[in-house]
């Protein structure tokens, strides 16, 4: 049996947690970008703000933990969960910053965490599907 080298395994975590942190960060500015300039252009009322947030955790989420997980083949759920951390992180320091509604933080944190779960354990089982 073949051993894995240490450097190897060292890289594949490195090159994950990099994933995770771009990926999460890129989401989450392109995609408030996005809604900002939706509701510039609709005229929309500020009170909606906190429901598109919901949506842009549970779109970054998902988009981070299914390419964050790609270079993996088993754990997907977990990995997937792993990934979500950072942008767990932002969340409650805007919290902490910002005192906003703790249901809503509540919200996005359980979103942010089964969105990232099924991601990750649909990546997984894709890649188990392809293999030849």
């Amino acid at each position: 049996m073949k051993k894995i080298s240490f450097t190897a395994s060292n890289s594949i975590i490195v090159k994950y947690v990099l994933k995770s942190l771009i990926l999460s960060a890129l989401c989450v500015i392109l995609l408030t970008l996005c809604f900002s300039e939706f509701l510039f252009k609709l005229d929309l009322p500020t009170e909606g703000i906190k429901y598109i947030t919901v949506v842009i955790c549970f779109i970054s989420s998902l988009v981070t933990s299914y390419f964050a997980t790609s270079s993996f083949k088993n754990n997907g759920v977990l990995l997937g969960v792993i990934s979500q951390i950072p942008l767990a992180v932002f969340i409650v320091v805007n919290f902490a910053l910002h005192k906003n509604d703790v249901a809503f933080v509540l919200i996005k944190i359980a979103v942010i965490f089964v969105t990232a779960a099924a991601a990750g354990a649909i990546r997984i089982k894709q890649n188990n599907i392809y293999k030849v």
